[in-house]
């Protein structure tokens, strides 16, 4: 696609003697493909959203591929914790000259603090440690190009929105933003890591990362201009995607199995509404204790989220079967009456409680068949 993009097309194809294929490409039209990317130079990155190091010439180009060693779920204030191994590489055309490769060598180790003008970008990150730093030049790479690999633990930020809970997708990302305060760093411009037939750089994991609060599924990647410095910035986000069953077997099915119960105070009399009021009100405390019992271990959110609106049904369903018999025996109702108040309105209020029991569930199981789990190839960078 970047050959495309600018202009070439395959001319030819070979194998030397070392048993590599190598492609030949051709650009008939050179300077009008300069005066087309020159006419255009907003939709010029767009061009070549990944970076391959065999084909990119860009010195201001710097692809970035990140590695997985762990990931945990993030907490109700949108923080994670995770161990993460970022690679860059980038074009720095002075290894020309000073031709430090060492023939034979996989990896040519270079000064990661010497004049390789390493990029300097910004994170998300709250609190990280740097525990791994070095740079090199790959035996597979032109000469010029660098490759620096820093792994980071600690902890990263996100945006949490718990509306959907407990059937929410929450995205992880790790956003690379380049330095705004050095003119060097703001020319250049990120790109996701590619191999050299063009397909995204897969985001690597080191083992197993599973969890049993949520499913950890394929990243997106996405780069472009942040709004705020002006500099090219790259996120990859995981999302992860909650576990819906520890929720609705400790909290929400138990509720609405109480909150069913009132049913049975049809079997009462309606003119004894004493015994009436006494089960409904035991009811609705049994509740309120369950519900003040299974709090401790959910998220605090400032708005209502799904399992919010579902223990609302369940109390609705009790307060208004007190209300309609409070109302009946003022009235006096005769006794077909009042079991048709009580199985309606009962029955619709819990109608409404199992359509969202259902709704979640039916909400995580298409939310988890949407995107392949994670250790699959990133779903392919886009131009933000």
């Amino acid at each position: 696609r970047f050959h495309e993009g600018m202009g070439f097309s395959r001319a030819k194809d070979y194998t030397p003697a070392d048993g590599t294929p190598r492609h030949i490409y051709c650009n008939p039209a050179p300077l009008a493909t300069l005066e087309r990317l020159c006419a255009q130079p907003a939709a010029a990155p767009a061009l070549s959203p990944l970076y391959d190091a065999l084909a990119m010439a860009d010195p201001d180009a710097v692809g970035v591929g990140i590695a997985l060693y762990h990931l945990d779920p993030p907490d109700e204030k949108g923080s994670f914790r995770t161990e993460v191994r970022v690679m860059l590489k980038w074009r720095h055309p002075p290894l020309l000259e000073t031709s430090p490769r060492v023939e034979g060598a996989s990896r040519t180790p270079l000064d990661v603090d010497g004049p390789i003008r390493a990029p300097r970008y910004a994170t998300n990150a709250l609190d990280v440690d740097t525990t791994q730093k070095y740079a090199y030049i790959d035996r597979h790479d032109p000469p010029d190009v660098a490759t620096m690999q820093v792994v980071l633990k600690g902890t990263f930020q996100c945006r949490m929105d718990l509306r959907a809970f407990p059937a929410d997708v929450q995205s992880l990302p790790f956003r690379h933003r380049m330095w705004d305060s050095d003119p060097d760093d703001r020319r250049r411009y990120f790109r996701q890591l590619c191999h050299a037939d063009g397909t995204p750089w897969p985001v690597g994991v080191k083992g197993d990362i599973e969890s049993i609060e949520c499913v950890f599924q394929a990243p997106r990647c996405q780069v472009g201009l942040d709004p705020v410095a002006t500099t090219s910035f790259l996120e990859v986000s995981v999302a992860s995607v909650r576990r819906t069953g520890f929720y609705l077997r400790t909290v929400a099915v138990p509720l609405a199995t109480i909150s069913a119960l009132v049913i049975t105070s049809a079997a009462i009399p309606a003119e004894d509404y004493g015994a009436r009021a006494g089960q409904n009100t035991g009811l609705l405390l049994t509740a309120v204790a369950f519900l003040l019992i299974g709090n401790e271990g959910l998220p605090r959110a400032a708005y209502m989220t799904q399992l919010d609106k579902i223990t609302a049904g369940c109390f609705m369903v009790i307060w208004s079967m007190l209300i309609a018999h409070f109302v009946g025996n003022l009235l006096e109702i005769d006794r077909e009456l009042d079991l048709i108040i009580t199985f309606c309105l009962g029955g619709g209020m819990l109608s409404y409680v199992a359509y969202k029991l259902v709704g979640l569930e039916v909400t995580y199981r298409s939310a988890v068949a949407t995107r392949p789990p994670l250790g699959s190839a990133a779903v392919g960078a886009q131009p933000a």
